[in-house]
């Protein structure tokens, strides 16, 4: 779990952030939890994942003397904040949300808006060069779902997922009828 400013201490309620090492369940269905810290400068995390390497813990939240959420990763010890969209062409101040990691290391799909049961939200690839543990440039490329002008489609894009082969996503339609 990522835990931010103003966050009161861990998984097991210490004021340390993380459970006593000693004390970690062992056998094949232990779970190691722990509390990142994160940096004072990040307000908001939400949605954290791995990266494809296990290296980078990547998440949304705002940066310092940001107006949008945008695409962060750090170390998994919480250090070395980086912002991945930073930079990257969004509509508007539009949110980026849910990061999902392509196995290749250089890709994320994001949620590009706040949705709700009622309202969808657009979605895109977050592309950077040369890989997301050093993203020196970002290109936000939206995803056009087909059959968005289908009078039967009601929501045209509800949850996406990227497939094991890296090539493609899948994602969920809300329809009037199944034609």
């Amino acid at each position: 779990a990522c835990s931010g400013a103003g966050d009161e201490g861990g998984a097991d309620g210490g004021a340390d952030g993380g459970a006593d090492p000693a004390a970690a369940p062992t056998g094949p269905e232990a779970v190691d939890v722990r509390a990142v810290p994160l940096p004072a400068t990040v307000t908001g995390a939400r949605f954290p994942i791995y990266s494809p390497d296990g290296e980078r813990i990547l998440f949304s939240g705002t940066p310092a003397g940001g107006h949008r959420i945008e695409v962060l990763s750090v170390a998994e010890d919480g250090s070395d904040l980086q912002c991945l969209s930073c930079g990257a062409a969004a509509r508007a101040d539009a949110p980026l949300l849910k990061a999902i990691p392509f196995a290749d290391g250089r890709r994320v799909a994001v949620r590009v808006g706040e949705q709700t049961p009622l309202r969808p939200a657009d979605h895109a690839v977050l592309e950077c060069t040369a890989s997301l543990r050093d993203c020196r440039t970002a290109e936000l490329v939206p995803i056009t779902p087909p059959a968005a002008g289908d009078a039967a489609v009601v929501q045209d894009q509800r949850e996406v997922r990227v497939s094991p082969d890296g090539e493609t996503v899948a994602l969920s339609q809300v329809r009037r009828r199944a034609d």
